[in-house]
């Protein structure tokens, strides 16, 4: 499917072929909406990803710019349903503003749309959302026949009262937030698993040979796995040995070094690729599914016989080997594309080891003070006043 760029006096557009409102194939003119050419290339393999699964250009242009028509703030819902209040206002918003909508939002409020669905906003109060919580932690997850966490039921908490929080600020709705104050489930705390360099090998020996590229690049940056499946040419800098990332978590554009066998992985992975090709794509030329890799990647972990490691783990990874090769913490901070720095010390956890090993460090410091620094101590006037004190007690 050939989907080229052009260019209005204000925004980038494309013409597309997906299916109509009844069902039929036609061909549109699609305004991207930005006069970026890198984002307006993310957007085209958005738009193709989108065809190839069969959506219809309605829907293509919510997930990509939300709503059409940006809902007035001014007109609150008179007592909606929490599920009108979600689809009409909060769920949009979302769609538009968060790029995580996709991948967690919308994912969380599938067991709260069940159980609040049908209710009043003014009728979820702390008591009915503490019904919840209790009620939702003795469900028993059907595939591995244990009880939900008391994490899965916070999350979705969270979320709750995000849509609360948000729908008050833009006076969608009226009253007060009775859904602040609920108190948190109680979470076992499991430690992130971090892979050691040789569990990482054997899992590399286990993906098939088109994931191996991929699984190297997430190790040895520390991207996230959106913003791998969305880098191009364009933004490989071989001269500055940098990777510039424009889809962020955080909306903000960031660059990350290449370490010399993830450039010589690149630099023989180029070839006569254009510019505004994607990096990672398939042999038709269209972007994998994050899905797909992920599933991939688990089936490779299971035959290398790691178990519970993710994906998203890798990023754990490199930030503890990071520290542990005595990286800095604010500079990790940077790599990761953290806007504070606390969120990096509960990614990137310091094991006893490395504590141990600062430890080490400080006591050689220690040990390699001269003796002449020591003598200059001891002469001190503070250190001679004691000696002579105690003479005086003598």
């Amino acid at each position: 499917m050939r989907m080229g760029l052009r260019k209005n006096s204000k925004n980038f557009y494309c013409t597309v072929t997906a299916m109509n409102g009844e069902g039929e194939r036609e061909s549109f003119r699609l305004s991207l909406r930005t006069d970026d050419p890198d984002e307006a290339e993310g957007l085209k393999a958005e738009v193709k990803r989108l065809v190839k699964l069969g959506e219809s250009m309605g829907e293509i242009k919510k997930r990509l710019f939300g709503v059409t028509k940006k809902p007035s703030p001014k007109v609150p819902l008179i007592n909606p349903t929490f599920e009108e209040l979600m689809r009409e206002k909060v769920c949009p918003y979302w769609r538009a503003k968060n790029r995580s909508f996709e991948s967690y939002h919308q994912q969380r409020l599938k067991p709260l749309l069940k159980w609040f669905g049908t209710m009043r906003v003014s009728e979820i109060t702390s008591e009915a959302v503490d019904k919840y919580k209790y009620a939702r932690k003795r469900e028993v997850l059907p595939r591995k026949k244990r009880e939900i966490s008391g994490r899965t039921v916070n999350m979705e908490l969270a979320v709750l009262k995000a849509a609360f929080r948000l729908a008050l600020k833009k006076k969608w709705i009226t009253g007060e937030n009775q859904v602040q104050d609920v108190e948190k489930m109680g979470e076992v705390k499991k430690g992130s698993r971090i892979l050691t360099h040789n569990e990482i090998e054997r899992v590399l020996v286990k993906c098939p040979f088109w994931h191996r590229p991929l699984v190297l690049v997430l190790w040895q940056t520390g991207m996230r796995i959106g913003e791998l499946l969305t880098l191009t040419w364009r933004h490989v800098d071989f001269d500055a040995n940098t990777l510039k990332l424009k889809h962020t978590k955080t909306n903000t554009d960031r660059e990350v070094s290449m370490t010399p066998q993830v450039r010589d992985l690149l630099w023989g992975m180029k070839g006569n690729q254009k510019p505004g090709a994607l990096v990672f794509q398939t042999s038709n030329g269209t972007p994998y599914l994050r899905d797909n890799v992920r599933w991939v990647f688990q089936k490779a972990c299971r035959l290398a016989g790691i178990k519970t490691f993710r994906i998203h783990d890798l990023r754990h990874s490199m930030a503890t080997h990071y520290l542990q090769g005595g990286g800095n913490v604010y500079t990790l901070s940077k790599i990761l594309g953290h806007s504070n720095v606390k969120t990096t010390e509960i990614y990137a956890k310091v094991g006893l080891e490395l504590i141990q090993k600062g430890m080490k460090q400080f006591g050689e410091h220690l040990a390699r003070l001269s003796e002449e620094n020591c003598s200059k101590i001891a002469q001190s006037p503070l250190v001679a006043f004691d000696k002579m004190l105690e003479v005086e007690k003598v």
